[in-house]
Order: structure tokens, then sequence, then C-alpha cells
């Protein structure tokens, strides 16, 4: 099963997998475009089916509406697509179709960059704690200030206990 985000809405399974799950009489038929390819052809659905799966090595079962597409030299069997992958939260699933997301290697330059993004974001978050501390002791300053003011204005708060 591929995980495609490009394919936004729909989600496909080929005749010949269909044909494989013995399915066929499953399918509500019915000719319709569902999206424009790459090539600039028109992909055609069949019709639909309605399916329960699950991936490997997790529990849930999910039940997706997939559009049939009938093809002889088709790279895949199953995709999903982006909305399936959202709702469902499908990336979150570490052991989906057998393995993790593999995310590209870094260059160089995309790590230094990174490093650079890092140190800037640290440097102002501390900048930032030094700002909030220097309000939090000035605020304090100056409510011992009033306190004292208060204290001392008073002629009964001397500090003599005249009971």
């Amino acid at each position: 099963m591929r995980l495609d985000t490009g394919c936004e809405v729909y989600n496909l399974i080929t005749l010949q997998t269909v044909h494989r799950l013995h399915m066929s009489d499953k399918v509500i038929i019915y000719s319709e475009p569902i999206c424009t390819c790459l090539n600039g052809e028109q992909l055609i659905s069949m019709g639909t089916l309605v399916l329960r799966w699950k991936g490997k090595r997790f529990r849930k079962i999910f039940t997706t509406v997939f559009h049939v597409i009938n093809g002889d030299s088709l790279p895949w069997e199953v995709i999903l697509g982006a909305e399936t992958i959202h709702e469902h939260s499908i990336l979150k699933f570490a052991g989906f179709g057998g393995a993790s997301p593999i995310l590209p290697k870094k260059t160089k330059d995309e790590k230094v960059h990174a490093t650079a993004r890092k140190q800037e974001r640290d440097r102002k978050a501390a900048a930032n704690d030094a700002k909030v501390n220097a309000d939090i002791r000035a605020k304090e300053e100056a409510a011992w200030q009033t306190r004292s003011n208060a204290d001392g204005s008073n002629p009964g708060s001397s500090g003599v206990n005249r009971g």
C-alpha cells in the first residue's frame, strides 16, 4: 500500500487487486473521471468499493471507500489519499506498511542552516527569559517599595509596640 499526500481526496485500488481479493461483486459500478494525471490524461474510476483493512503490526481496522481503477501497468495496487491519511492519523502508526516513513538525509548546507536557526532561536529564548526575569524583579522591587512607603508613612508603624 502506498501513501500519497498528493492524491488529496481519493483512495485508489486497482481492478486486478479487487479481483485478487474476490470482491468484484462488491464494486458499485459507475464511470467517473476523478483527477488529471501528470501526463495530462484523465484518471477514470470504474466505481467504488468499501473495504475494511489494517496495516501490519497494529490492531486498528479501518473502513474506507476506494475508487476502482482499471490499468494494466499501474505501479501500485492500493493508494491511500491525503484525506484518509489525515483523518485516521496514519503517519502516527510506526508500523504502517511494515516500516516507518524514511525522511531524506539533510545536505551539509541544510544541517548548517538548521544549526544556525536553532542557535538563533536559543539566543532569542535566552534573551526573552532574561527580560521576563528582569520584569519580575522590577515588579517585586516596586511592590517592596510600595510596601515600604506605606509602612513608613503610617505613624503607628514605627515598629514600637505601644500596647
